[in-house]
This record gives C-alpha cells, sequence and structure tokens, in this order.
C-alpha cells in the first residue's frame, strides 16, 4: 500500500488572501471613480448653468457608471475568493477524513456459523475488539432485520446449508447476507478458511 500524500495549502491560503484585499480595494477604487466621476458631471452642469432635470440627473448617474462598474467587478473578485476559499477548505477536510479513515480503521468481525448435533444452525458473533467507547465506534451493521428466517422461501441448499430467501434478503439461520452471493461467499469461507 502506498503511502498517502497530503498537500499543504498554505501558499494557496495567502495567495487567496491577497485576492480578496484586491477584491476590496477594487471596489473601493470603483466608488472613488463613481464619486469624482458624478462631482466632475455636476459641477460641469453647474459651469454650463443647467437647472435640475430628469436629464442632469441622468447624466449624473451615467457619469457614476464607469466607477460602479468596477465596484462590481471588484465583487465579482471577492465572490470568486471565497468560492475557492470554500474549495480550499474541503480538501483539507476531506484530507483530514481520509487520514483517519486509513489509520483508524477496524476490523469488522465476522460471523462463524456452523450446524450443533441436533442439526440446527447456530451463530456466533464475536465480541468487538474495539478499545474505543461505545458511542466512538463506527456503526457496523452485524445482521439484517429482525424477522423469522423460517418465514422466508428456502432459495436453495448451498453444502448442506439451507438459504432463506426473505424480501429484506437472504438469512442462513438467524445471519442476514444482502444476497445470495454473499451467502455463498460466507458459506465457502467457513467451509474453507483459506479462502
Amino acid at each position: 500500500m502506498s503511502k498517502a500524500i497530503f498537500v499543504d495549502y498554505a501558499d494557496v491560503r495567502k495567495f487567496l488572501n491577497n485576492f480578496d484585499l484586491a477584491g476590496r480595494v477594487i471596489i473601493g477604487s470603483g466608488l472613488f471613480i463613481a464619486v469624482v466621476g458624478t462631482g466632475r458631471a455636476f459641477e460641469l452642469m453647474e459651469r454650463l448653468g443647467t437647472q435640475p432635470s430628469v436629464d442632469s440627473s441622468l447624466a449624473l448617474i451615467l457619469a457614476a457608471l464607469p466607477g460602479l462598474a468596477v465596484a462590481f467587478a471588484g465583487m465579482i473578485c471577492i465572490a470568486i475568493g471565497l468560492m475557492a476559499q470554500s474549495t480550499v477548505h474541503t480538501a483539507e477536510l476531506t484530507q483530514e477524513m481520509l487520514g483517519i479513515a486509513r489509520t483508524d480503521r477496524p476490523q469488522a468481525p465476522t460471523a462463524v456459523f456452523s450446524r450443533d448435533r441436533n442439526g440446527e444452525d447456530t451463530v456466533e458473533q464475536p465480541a468487538p475488539s474495539d478499545p474505543r467507547p461505545e458511542g466512538m465506534r463506527p456503526f457496523v451493521r452485524q445482521e439484517g432485520p429482525k424477522v423469522d428466517p423460517e418465514e422466508g422461501v428456502l432459495q436453495e441448499e448451498y453444502r448442506g446449508f439451507p438459504i432463506f430467501k426473505h424480501p429484506t434478503g437472504m438469512y442462513i439461520g438467524k445471519q442476514w447476507y444482502p444476497n445470495l452471493s454473499a451467502a455463498r461467499k460466507a458459506i465457502d469461507a467457513q467451509a474453507d478458511p483459506a479462502v
């Protein structure tokens, strides 16, 4: 198994912080341009002696548009930076989860089934050897829903073990399996431990 490679995103974080700062500077510059443009247009209208009207208000708005467009571009810059930061956060957390999964993977206990002297199937579940407290253990489904497998239909008898089909899955004794091939593999593993 190859060793896991973890990527350090410190340089990317610095770049994204600078990208965010650049977006804020662009917004400030755009607002400054809008204010200056509106002021120059207002000054020009006073020199020409134009009375306030709808046309003059439209001229003031048009004078502010280039600056407002630059400010809008700065907002887009900040939004792109935030999306990139969330992608970096996701990548870091994914690496952390993979590291935990690779180093702290408990082995799932396997069920041992056999026939006793009376010909009845028995299933022995080994006790979990996981040292973590009960609330910290990963959920491992050990058996299917609590149903009587005898209510199911006998699917087949494989190597001397009856496999019952039930709407929730296959059963060998009281042990649940998701499908017929999983039940056969369990029987094969029990019969041939080297497999």
